[in-house]
C-alpha cells in the first residue's frame, strides 16, 4: 500500500491527474491542499495543481466568455474534460516539470500571433513559480486561437464553438441592406504600453439610413486592444484627410457621440429589431474610429489596418439608438487598500428633467482601469432597487464584459442611475488619482438605448459624489444649493462674508477668535465636503503676495490649533479676495474652470490673465440678465484637444452661458467645454462682429456690449510663448 500511496505521489507531483468526470474513483489529497480524483485505466490530463507553475494559470478567462475562469489551461475544455490544446501539448513535451521555462514562454502554442508569455501577462518571461514579479493580467488564452471564430482560428481550433450570448445579426444579408468599410490606412504602432490611432471617415448621406449592425476587421490581433467608433456632430463638417494620426482615445469635438465597437468581449454589435444607429441626411455624415493598441513590451515595427464594417438600410426601423455615458471625475483611490468603492449617481430630479419618455436600455459596459475589480450600474425606482444593468463581479481591463438584453431594460424619468466601482490597490504605495491615460483610475458606464430622442442630452457625470446635473439645475446637494450660493455670495450672503472681514482682516493677527468665527463659516453645508472642494477648485483666488502671506501666516499660527490649514487658508482668502479686490476669479493656475450664468441670465464680461510660471490662465465673469430668457440649454462636449486651434459657435441662435476647462502641464494648454443657450420665442442673431481681445501672455478685459451675446469663440495655441490668442464672436439679439 505504501508503494501504491508513493506512486500516486510521484504520479500527482508530475502534473497529472485523471477526468475528473469519470464516474468512479478515488480522491487524493495533494500536498498543496487541494484535491484532485484518480480513476483507473482512463485518459490522464492535466490538473489544476499544474496551473501554480504557469503565470496567472488560475486566472485565464474562457475564450467564449470573459465573466468566466477557464480551469484547465491544457485542454481544449475549460474543465478538463477534452483533449489537450497545443499548450497542454508543448507543457507535456516540457515535461510536466512545472517549470515556467524561456522557451515555454516566447513559444506561440495556439499560433494566434501572440506568444505565450504575453498571453498570459508574461511578456518579458521573467516569472517564476513564488516570486515576486509584477504580473500583467492575462491577456487571453494560450492554447486557444483567438479570436475564435476568425476564419484562422476555426481551423486550428478544431471542433471548439462558442455559443454567442449577443443578439443574432439576422438582417445583414437582406437585400436593401448595404455596408460600408472603415479601415485603418496601413500605420505603424507606437512603441507605448497603451497607444490610441484616430482616422476620420466620411458616411452616405445621400439618404436617410440605420445602421443596424458592425463587425470588426482584425488585421494585427497582437496588439488591438478595442475599437470605438464616435458619430461627428452632423452641423459639422471635417475636410476629409484619409490618414491616421495620434489620439488619446477621446476625439475631440465635434466627434464624441459613441455609435459602435469592439473588443474582445464584443466582436460584433448588432442592433435590436425595433432601432438603428441614425446615418445621412439628418444622421452622422462623418465618425471618428479610435484604435486602442495594447504593447507591453514597447516593441517597435508593429503595424496595423484593422476596421470595422458598418451595415446599413434605407427602410428606417421605428427608433433612433443612442448610447448615455455614466462617470465620475476627480477622484482618488488610495493605496493599500483591497477593496475601495466608488458611488455615483444620476439622481431621479435630473432623469426626470433629461429623460423626456420611458427608454430602453439593450447594452450595458463597464470601463475602469488596471486597479478596477468589480463595477455594477443599478436602476433604483421610488427608492427601491429596481433593476441591475451591469454587474461585473471579475472585472479585467484586458477583458472587459458586455451586458445585451434582447428583453430591453425600461428606464422612466425620474428614475435613479447609480453606478459603483470597487478597486484593489493593495500593489500601490502612492494614491491613485482619477486621469483618462492609464495612468490613473476611470469610473465609467455606457447605455445603448433608444428610442434616441426621448434622452437626447445626457449630464450624468459626478464630480466625486457630487452629482453635476443637480450644480446646473441649483437643486440641493448635500443641503447646498451650490449655484444659488456660488452667485449670492458678494450680495444676499455677504453678511456670511462680513462675520470673516470683521474678525479676520489683514491688519488682525489670526486669533483665536477668529478661527472660531471661519470654523462658524464652515457649518454651511456648501463649505463642506466634495461640494467645498468643488467650490475650491473652481473658484481660487487671484494670486496677491500680500493675502498670500497673511494666509501662510494664518496657516502656520493654525498648524498649532486644530482645523486643518488648508480650510483656514482658503476660505479667508476667497472672503478677502471677493470683497477687497472686487475680483475672483473662477479658477486657479493649472485648476479646473467651471463657471455657469444662473438661469435667464447671459455673460456679460469676460477678464482673464496669464501666468508665464504655472504657463495658464486664470478666469473671471460677469453675467446680466437675458431680457428674452433662456431655453434648450446643453454643453457642446470638448472643442479641442491639446495645443489644437478650434472654432466654435453655439448653434441657430444661442449664447454661450458657462464654460468648463481644465490644464494639462505636459502640453501646458486647456480644453474647453461651452455651456449654450437659446433665447426664448422667436427671436433671432444678427449683427455679428469679431474682436480680437489679447496677445499671446496678454491679459483679456473684454465687455460684452448691452443688446448683444456671446456667440462664438475661435483661438490658437503657442507653443513658444504657451499661450492661447482668442477671438471673441458677439451678436445682436432681437426679435
Amino acid at each position: 500500500m505504501e508503494k501504491f500511496v508513493g506512486w500516486l505521489d510521484k504520479l500527482f507531483r508530475r502534473g497529472r491527474v485523471i477526468d475528473p468526470q469519470m464516474s468512479s474513483g478515488m480522491r487524493y489529497s495533494l500536498p498543496d491542499g487541494s484535491t484532485a480524483l484518480l480513476f483507473f485505466g482512463k485518459k490522464i490530463v492535466l490538473s489544476e495543481f499544474c496551473l501554480a507553475y504557469i503565470p496567472n494559470g488560475l486566472n485565464v478567462k474562457d475564450p467564449c466568455d470573459a465573466t468566466q475562469i477557464w480551469k484547465s489551461v491544457g485542454h481544449m475544455g475549460p474543465l478538463g474534460s477534452q483533449m489537450r490544446n497545443a499548450f497542454g501539448e508543448d507543457f507535456k513535451l516540457n515535461g510536466f516539470r512545472k517549470q515556467w521555462t524561456t522557451d515555454l514562454c516566447w513559444k506561440d502554442s495556439d499560433q494566434d500571433g501572440r506568444y505565450n508569455g504575453y498571453e498570459l501577462g508574461d511578456p518579458w518571461c521573467l516569472w517564476t513559480p513564488g516570486s515576486k514579479q509584477a504580473l500583467y493580467p492575462p491577456l487571453s488564452h494560450p492554447g486557444i486561437c483567438e479570436p475564435w471564430d476568425s476564419e484562422k482560428c476555426q481551423s486550428r481550433n478544431g471542433s471548439m464553438q462558442c455559443n454567442s450570448k449577443m443578439p443574432a445579426c439576422d438582417g445583414i444579408n437582406a437585400t436593401d441592406v448595404k455596408n460600408i468599410t472603415l479601415r485603418l490606412p496601413l500605420s505603424y504602432v507606437p512603441a507605448r504600453r497603451v497607444s490610441y490611432v484616430c482616422s476620420l471617415f466620411n458616411l452616405p448621406s445621400d439618404a436617410e439610413y440605420h445602421v443596424i449592425a458592425a463587425l470588426p476587421i482584425i488585421d494585427n490581433s497582437q496588439i488591438l486592444h478595442g475599437i470605438t467608433v464616435f458619430g461627428c456632430d452632423p452641423r459639422r463638417q471635417f475636410n476629409r484627410t484619409d490618414r491616421a494620426y495620434l489620439c488619446n482615445g477621446i476625439p475631440t469635438t465635434p466627434c464624441q457621440e459613441i455609435i459602435t465597437g469592439y473588443t474582445s468581449g464584443v466582436p460584433q454589435t448588432c442592433m435590436p429589431a425595433e432601432a438603428g444607429v441614425r446615418i445621412g441626411i439628418k444622421g452622422f455624415k462623418q465618425v471618428m474610429v479610435a484604435f486602442q493598441y495594447y504593447n507591453p513590451t514597447r516593441r517597435q515595427g508593429y503595424t496595423d489596418s484593422s476596421g470595422m464594417t458598418l451595415y446599413y438600410t434605407p427602410k428606417l426601423r421605428r427608433f433612433d439608438a443612442g448610447v448615455s455615458p455614466l462617470e465620475v471625475t476627480h477622484f482618488s483611490v488610495p493605496p493599500g487598500r483591497e477593496s475601495y468603492e466608488v458611488v455615483s449617481a444620476c439622481p431621479g430630479d435630473c432623469t426626470v428633467l433629461q429623460v423626456a419618455s420611458p427608454i430602453y436600455i439593450i447594452l450595458g459596459m463597464n470601463h475602469m482601469h488596471r486597479l478596477g475589480r468589480k463595477q455594477r450600474i443599478e436602476i433604483h425606482r421610488g427608492g427601491k432597487l429596481q433593476q441591475i444593468v451591469t454587474n461585473d463581479t471579475n472585472y479585467k481591463v484586458v477583458h472587459p464584459h458586455y451586458f445585451w438584453y434582447k428583453q430591453p431594460i425600461q428606464l422612466l424619468p425620474g428614475d435613479m442611475l447609480k453606478m459603483t466601482c470597487e478597486y484593489n490597490s493593495t500593489s500601490e504605495n502612492d494614491t491613485i488619482e482619477w486621469d483618462v491615460s492609464w495612468r490613473g483610475e476611470m469610473c465609467k458606464g455606457l447605455l445603448l438605448y433608444y428610442p434616441k430622442q426621448s434622452w437626447p442630452s445626457h449630464h450624468c457625470q459626478n464630480y466625486r459624489s457630487v452629482p453635476l446635473c443637480e450644480i446646473m439645475i441649483d437643486a440641493p446637494v448635500f443641503g447646498c444649493h451650490f449655484r444659488s450660493f456660488i452667485s449670492n455670495l458678494a450680495t444676499t450672503n455677504r453678511t456670511l462674508v462680513d462675520t470673516v472681514i470683521r474678525n479676520c482682516g489683514q491688519d488682525k493677527s489670526c486669533s483665536p477668535l477668529c478661527l472660531r468665527m471661519i470654523g462658524k463659516v464652515r457649518q454651511d453645508p456648501c463649505l463642506q465636503g466634495d461640494i467645498y472642494d468643488l467650490w475650491k477648485e473652481t473658484r481660487l483666488v487671484k494670486a496677491n503676495t500680500q493675502l498670500m502671506a497673511f494666509g501662510n501666516h494664518c496657516t502656520t499660527y493654525h498648524q498649532r490649533i486644530t482645523m486643518p490649514p488648508s480650510n483656514v487658508r482658503y476660505m479667508f482668502l476667497i472672503l478677502i479676495c471677493i470683497v477687497q479686490f472686487g475680483v475672483c476669479w473662477k479658477n486657479g493656475y493649472d485648476m479646473p474652470l467651471y463657471f455657469v450664468c444662473p438661469a435667464g441670465n447671459m455673460i456679460s464680461y469676460i477678464r482673464s490673465i496669464h501666468n508665464n510660471t504655472p504657463e495658464d490662465r486664470v478666469w473671471d465673469f460677469r453675467c446680466r440678465r437675458n431680457p428674452y430668457g433662456s431655453n434648450g440649454c446643453s454643453w457642446s462636449g470638448w472643442v479641442n484637444g491639446w495645443d489644437e486651434t478650434f472654432r466654435f459657435q453655439c448653434r441657430g441662435n444661442g449664447y454661450i452661458t458657462g464654460i468648463y476647462s481644465y490644464h494639462d502641464n505636459g502640453p501646458e494648454d486647456r480644453r474647453f467645454n461651452f455651456y449654450c443657450c437659446q433665447p426664448r420665442g422667436k427671436v433671432y442673431a444678427h449683427s455679428c462682429y469679431s474682436t480680437l481681445p489679447n496677445g499671446y501672455d496678454r491679459q483679456i478685459q473684454q465687455t460684452v456690449p448691452y443688446g448683444y451675446t456671446w456667440k462664438g469663440v475661435t483661438s490658437n495655441h503657442d507653443n513658444g510663448a504657451e499661450d492661447r490668442q482668442f477671438v471673441f464672436q458677439f451678436c445682436r439679439l432681437s426679435k
